[in-house]
């Protein structure tokens, strides 16, 4: 369990388009919010959020929320938005800082990116094609930049989960201070939650208004006057495009940081329930709340990714929806994976100790 117990940064992304009269305009844009204690911060946020949830008529069992959930359940965008907005007003108080990156690499400046210029054959990508590449690793991408102010970065970095090849800002991130990754981040850290709540607050703000007219540091601040004061624009350019193009075709290795225990939920491998649908049941409330006080995170368990075989820890989580999932996760001690705890889903609080 990670012990967050001073000042944090977390960082969520996504990926913007707007339509143009003769192509697609594309941004990437993330934010990194920080607060000076995190503790104190966990607490008054997730009080924010179900107290303003109720106010709007929402039943909200879960600590944080993550934006495309909370649109799934306020049923359309204009409540959506109010309660994010309510809830940015209600934690105001408690954050110390937020960065706004975003890239936008233009044609007319940089017909090509090159990567891989360390493992050769280089490869060439159109600008658009290569902010496509930068959607998974942008998380970490926003803290790399957010370190760029810091010379001495001493406190702990949180990100969503990512994905990506090694770069330059990787290397660096990882020597001076590697972030600490959530599985499902928007809804098992507070600041990452906070994060992804903002992203769709400035996306809806924006508007149809074009990507080029409004990313820059004049005019970012007018679309959170909430924290103007403390917002501080970073645009992750073509200035820096040595740092994030793959130098080479290896993955980052983002195991050893992965905060745990893991809440690791394993599906039916022949249901019709999809991981949204899954993740939006009554169900979810007490595994959130779950890994929340574990100090963990939550992972859809997929038994053909390598990558998530190599994550299972001691004192992990294991949870069954069904079945199949019930005979695969009782086998896992049969095959050398000791010490974790296992149950049907929705028993989660008998092995946790942290039923609501």
């Amino acid at each position: 369990m990670e012990d967050f117990r001073h000042a944090v940064a977390g960082a969520d992304a996504v990926m913007l388009s707007r339509k143009g009269p003769l192509r697609e305009f594309k941004a990437n844009l993330g934010v990194v919010v920080t607060v000076t204690d995190y503790k104190k911060f966990q607490q008054e946020y997730a009080s924010a959020v179900r107290r303003v949830c109720g106010r709007h008529s929402l039943s909200w069992k879960r600590p944080f929320c993550r934006a495309a959930d909370l649109r799934y359940f306020a049923g359309d965008d204009l409540r959506t938005m109010q309660i994010i907005e309510d809830i940015v007003r209600e934690v105001n108080s408690e954050i110390k800082q937020v960065h706004v990156v975003y890239t936008m690499i233009f044609p007319s400046a940089v017909p090509k990116v090159n990567i891989y210029i360390a493992q050769p054959p280089v490869e060439s990508l159109s600008p658009v094609k290569f902010q496509d590449t930068l959607a998974h690793p942008y998380p970490y991408l926003c803290l790399w930049a957010y370190s760029q102010d810091l010379p001495k970065l001493e406190f702990p970095l949180a990100c969503d989960h990512f994905g990506g090849e090694i770069t330059s800002a990787w290397e660096e991130i990882e020597r001076r201070c590697p972030p600490r990754i959530f599985f499902d981040g928007a809804n098992t850290n507070a600041t990452i939650s906070l994060a992804d709540l903002l992203i769709r607050l400035l996306d809806e703000r924006f508007g149809l208004q074009r990507l080029t007219d409004i990313l820059n540091e004049t005019r970012l601040p007018d679309f959170l006057p909430e924290l103007r004061d403390r917002l501080k624009p970073f645009y992750l350019g073509q200035k820096y495009l040595k740092k994030i193009v793959p130098m080479q075709r290896q993955k980052i290795n983002y195991v050893p940081y992965v905060t745990h225990p893991v809440i690791f939920i394993v599906k039916e491998p022949t249901s019709l329930q999809t991981t949204d649908f899954i993740s939006r049941a009554s169900i979810m409330d007490d595994i959130y709340c779950a890994a929340v006080r574990l100090g963990g995170s939550v992972k859809f368990f997929d038994p053909k990714d390598s990558s998530d075989q190599r994550l299972i820890k001691p004192s992990d989580y294991f949870l069954w929806v069904g079945e199949h999932g019930k005979r695969f996760v009782e086998s896992l001690p049969g095959l050398g994976y000791k010490d974790l705890n296992m149950c049907d889903a929705k028993e989660v609080d008998k092995i946790t100790g942290t039923g609501t």
